[in-house]
């Protein structure tokens, strides 16, 4: 919660000052994009005016569209666009209590390792680029989901997250995210109801406000969507589309077992609601749970990409859709983006080919491992998945921490954390927690560095002088 007191000027009435200063601190930058404001009795109290002032006051920012009110949860500034993860703190630090910009280390981003082979990475890229043929595969291309060889490739890599998929089942994308949107761009219509996780990427949010559709959380337990509380959402909503992370849930890291993965695909199955799985973190697991694809395949659309296994700036994603469903990934490929680089196709495949994303892959599981090992030491309280080598970690936060009090702590420390607010679908209490992107330091030094500051704010955070041996 943001400790605001305005400087009232001499306006009558003070309601209208209070406003009028809320507006100046916001326009300043006094209060950022998702701050939450001081309850009306506590700034009541503050101002030395009576409650009823502050609650019109609210009211009237709100009609302003300066601020938001959560039942339950209070009043927050209104972000000025929910493209954007904003994480109720300032998104350029010039000066924290850690020292200047530069000692300000950003694990707010799920952002993976700087690419463990990237020697590697590169050769295959040269060798594409020396080739005669260069000029014409620099061209636009007729298929624009990806080329047939291109297609079989990425079929044989799913394999390894256990799905076996005929490669005209699968379409080539601009990374996950826009596999993502593509694959709602094909199955919703304006104002249709999209089921997913009470806590969920935050980029869902974004992809929902610009098909203008209308996202509906459900309930989650330690092994992530529950059942009961989906049949209860499909009876109540009549919706069509449910978005899942069932490996590795971004934020929270639960890992759905393959039995209630059964149970979800015959309840959508019953209410004939089609599932797009977001799979991208399955790599990090050795033998990942069965995707739903595997269960419900008439139904199900899996999506997966390079970016975190590889490299993020290869921008190769794909999607496997039921043949239903082909013609009109076909047609939200191109609407959205016509089609993704073709050369791009031509050096994922020969990556995927010649070993080098199983190599990276592994890499990047032994770096988060490592990582996962010393955050433990850390805070050794936070929820751990089984099974699992996650990138990022989701910790609880203990009395008296509120996790947007806990973000601008961190941030005077010179650390970014994400708070939970930011993956909330709808108004129900969110838990206070933040989610420590591990990858996104750059060394393992710095991320060290990091988790220091970040657990002498706790109370109980454990003080460790010496990192793993490195592996």
């Amino acid at each position: 919660m943001t400790i605001w007191l305005p400087e009232l000027a001499e306006q009558r009435p003070i309601y209208k000052a209070i406003v009028s200063a809320m507006s100046r601190d916001i326009a300043e930058g006094r209060l950022g994009p998702g701050e939450r404001l001081p309850p009306q009795r506590e700034l009541a109290y503050q101002l030395g005016v009576t409650v009823g002032t502050v609650t019109r006051a609210y009211t009237e920012a709100e009609r302003q569209g300066l601020v938001i009110g959560e039942v339950g949860r209070g009043t927050f500034v209104k972000r000025s666009s929910a493209d954007a993860p904003l994480l109720a703190m300032p998104s350029e630090p010039q000066q924290t209590s850690a020292g200047s910009a530069q000692d300000f280390i950003d694990l707010s981003a799920n952002w993976p390792p700087e690419p463990p082979l990237a020697a590697e990475i590169g050769a295959v890229i040269q060798d594409e680029c020396s080739r005669p043929d260069l000029g014409a595969r620099l061209q636009y291309r007729r298929d624009l989901i990806g080329g047939e060889a291109a297609r079989r490739a990425v079929a044989g890599h799913l394999e390894t997250e256990g799905l076996s998929a005929d490669w005209r089942e699968i379409a080539l994308t601009n990374g996950a995210q826009h596999a993502i949107f593509v694959s709602l761009l094909a199955t919703t219509r304006p104002d249709d109801i999209v089921l997913c996780e009470e806590l969920t990427f935050f980029a869902i949010k974004s992809a929902a406000r610009s098909l203008s559709l209308r996202l509906r959380g459900v309930a989650m337990d330690e092994w992530g969507l529950r059942p009961d509380a989906l049949d209860a959402a499909c009876r109540a909503t009549q919706a069509k589309v449910l978005y899942s992370i069932p490996t590795l849930q971004n934020p929270t890291n639960r890992i759905m077992p393959t039995e209630r993965r059964r149970e979800i695909a015959e309840i959508c199955r019953r209410h004939d609601v089609t599932i797009i799985e977001d799979s991208i973190y399955a790599f990090l697991l050795d033998q990942p749970p069965c995707p739903y694809a595997a269960l419900a395949p008439e139904r199900s659309i899996h999506v997966s990409s390079l970016s975190k296994s590889v490299a993020p700036n290869l921008r190769l994603g794909f999607l496997r859709a039921p043949s239903h469903l082909m013609e009109a990934m076909t047609f939200a490929v191109r609407s959205s983006s016509y089609c993704s680089p073709p050369f791009t196709h031509d050096v994922g495949q020969r990556l995927i080919e010649s070993g080098v994303a199983a190599r990276s892959a592994k890499a990047m599981r032994d770096e988060a491992r490592y990582r996962q090992e010393l955050a433990r030491r850390y805070f050794p309280d936070a929820e751990r998945p089984s099974g699992g080598t996650p990138l990022h970690l989701w910790l609880e936060l203990p009395s008296p921490w509120r996790s947007g009090s806990f973000v601008h702590a961190a941030y005077r420390a010179g650390v970014g954390v994400a708070d939970a607010e930011v993956f909330a679908i709808g108004r129900e209490e969110v838990p206070h927690a933040v989610r420590i992107c591990l990858a996104a330091a750059r060394t393992r030094d710095e991320m060290q560095s990091a988790l220091g500051r970040l657990a002498a704010l706790l109370p109980h955070g454990k003080e460790v002088g010496q990192a793993l041996p490195l592996m």
